[in-house]
């Protein structure tokens, strides 16, 4: 997958079926994140781990170690450049 693509690829099994369906999402990468009472706005991305192995190494095995899973898509999300405010006259 793109580090980039504006879309993912979804499949789900279903529950009468047994079958596999694959929907397709859109998204913007402008994302709203909070930590904390801290909120901010933000860029989101998947981290490429052809070139970024060894972060996506590490954050797999943090995620196995707490979550009990660590398999997905590594997404990395950066604070949006600030606005500088008009000046008040």
């Amino acid at each position: 997958m793109s580090p980039e693509a504006p879309y993912l690829y979804l499949t789900t099994i279903g529950r009468r079926s047994g079958r596999p369906r694959q929907i397709e999402i859109w998204f913007k990468p402008a994302v709203r994140a909070r930590i904390g009472r801290r909120s901010f706005r933000g860029h989101a991305r998947v981290v490429d781990g052809r070139s970024k192995q060894d972060l996506v190494a590490t954050i797999r095995e943090r995620s196995e170690a707490k979550y009990g899973w660590g398999a997905g898509l590594v997404v990395e999300i950066a604070p949006a450049a600030r606005r500088r405010r008009a000046p008040r006259r």
